[in-house]
């Protein structure tokens, strides 16, 4: 037995259980991949769900033009990838053009740091070397006017 009497038979089983389920139900089993697709927030899974959904609820309701349903959802279906992909791409560049502009800002920001990073080695630098020639190289002593506050020691006055 080939695999197209089984399929062929397992449809069959399931458009007869399908036939005797109430509209009711079938009608809330048709909804609940719509909430579910709400709940994920995101714009084709709700379209394609809706869609499919549709598709689903005229199928039970009229089995007979069953092919006609079938075409208008899969032409419907595509127009809903097709427009899916083009805000796709649409917020990938978006998102890259952030990305490169985040690169940017960092790369100026990095270059920033930098000369200040250098500005301050040079004034600290010379800094030193201002406190450097305070000192006196010949005695080792510190002739600066700073750490010094009494003045030399006044002349001995002879009576």
């Amino acid at each position: 037995m080939g695999a197209a009497p089984i399929a062929h038979s397992w449809l069959s089983q399931w458009a007869t259980l399908a036939s005797e389920i109430p509209e009711e139900v079938a009608l809330a089993a048709v909804l609940v991949p719509i909430a579910l697709a709400i709940f994920s927030k995101r714009a084709t899974a709700m379209w394609g769900s809706t869609l499919l959904a549709i598709i689903a609820l005229c199928a039970f309701v009229a089995p007979s033009t069953g092919t006609a349903i079938l075409a208008i959802g899969v032409y419907l279906g595509s127009l809903i990838l097709a427009l899916s992909s083009i805000v796709t791409r649409h917020k990938s560049k978006t998102l890259q053009a952030e990305v490169a502009s985040l690169r940017k800002d960092m790369d100026r920001l990095r270059g920033d740091v930098n000369m200040l990073s250098h500005a301050e080695q040079r004034r600290f630098m010379r800094e030193l070397n201002q406190q450097s020639t305070a000192i006196n190289p010949a005695s080792g002593r510190d002739v600066s006017q700073t750490g010094n506050d009494a003045g030399p020691n006044p002349p001995v006055e002879k009576s």
